[in-house]
């Protein structure tokens, strides 16, 4: 469970089971890795490096890699020569360590940094403090929260994001109440089915310019009612040549792969629905947003894309506040 406190010091990203990249509010921390933890922990011991080894022996090991990054954030290479005993069993007493809550990573720019450094998680995420819960009610309240968040919600997309089982899902999801959406049962927060029903669509075209890694777009398994098969590779890239900066060329939607990592590239939203990606390249001291949109689209809807890149474009040159040198 890999986790990387962001800028803002207020999310928390973790990359735990099936490689998929998680952004987390780092008051949810602690559920997260109540629930998480034990799992993967239990993942880790089945891996052949460790399955025939000594219990005692993989322990010292894991002391080690965290004794290792008391003083400072440590990259993997380094942590390797502080630590030398660790050698090939560095990575699995990394998860053992990641799943413990006793380490988290600290200082990645994107989520597929190879110059990632690791830190102890009560050392770097300030007031951090491990959840007293049971591993039920721990998952119960994160899946409430979860829902209250991001709902209506299936079991799959339950299921998937933990992850858990779909019976864990089912009884944590519990008697909350429940609506028929595109042939599947979805779960609602208590208080969210009058606000839902009450819902109108917008009068007016509405065009959005959502972030790298953005929770939204992220937090289902389903996903056809607001993104097109044709467009997953492009919005999640398998080659880091596709992330456009510096070479500044959009994937082709037919290349082969999808980056299983779970990143997702900046989004463009017309209506409810993902139509493109877009990205930001230096040009001297400043910054452009290019973007690239699959297909035609009305003359209108080009027109609003383009009004919302010149917006966006004006805020991160002019309006937004440097949160580090990189931007300048």
């Amino acid at each position: 469970m890999f986790a990387a406190l962001n800028s803002g010091d207020r999310l928390v990203r973790l990359n735990a089971f099936r490689n998929t990249v998680h952004v987390v509010h780092r008051d949810h921390l602690a559920l997260v890795l109540r629930v998480t933890g034990p799992r993967l922990e239990k993942v880790a011991w089945t891996q052949p490096a460790v399955r025939e080894l000594p219990r005692p022996q993989v322990e010292a090991l894991v002391d080690a890699l965290v004794a290792s990054v008391q003083d400072e954030p440590l990259r993997m290479r380094d942590i390797k020569k502080a630590a030398p005993q660790l050698g090939d069993l560095a990575r699995v007493a990394l998860i053992l360590a990641f799943s413990r809550g006793a380490v988290v990573r600290a200082t990645a720019s994107h989520a597929r940094s190879n110059s990632t450094a690791y830190a102890p998680l009560d050392r770097w995420v300030g007031g951090f403090r491990p959840s007293d819960l049971s591993a039920e009610q721990a998952l119960d309240e994160l899946v409430r929260r979860y829902v209250g968040v991001f709902g209506p919600v299936t079991v799959d997309d339950v299921a998937w994001w933990v992850p858990c089982s779909k019976t864990e899902a089912r009884r944590a999801l519990g008697d909350l109440p429940r609506v028929e959406l595109d042939g599947r049962t979805h779960f609602l927060a208590q208080g969210d089915l009058a606000t839902a029903t009450g819902l109108r669509p917008p009068a007016e075209l509405e065009v959005r310019f959502l972030p790298y890694e953005d929770h939204f777009a992220k937090a289902y398994v389903h996903r056809s009612w607001f993104l097109d098969d044709e467009l997953k590779p492009v919005l999640f890239p398998r080659l880091a040549k596709h992330a456009w900066p510096p070479e500044c060329v959009p994937p082709p939607p037919t290349h082969k792969g999808v980056n299983q990592s779970g990143e997702i590239r900046p989004s463009i939203w017309v209506d409810g629905r993902i139509v493109g990606r877009w990205e930001m390249e230096r040009q001297g001291r400043a910054l452009r947003v290019i973007h690239a949109v699959l297909g035609e689209q009305p003359r209108a809807v080009a027109e609003r894309i383009e009004a919302e890149r010149l917006r966006l474009e004006t805020f991160v040159n002019h309006r937004l506040v440097p949160i580090s040198g990189r931007l300048r």
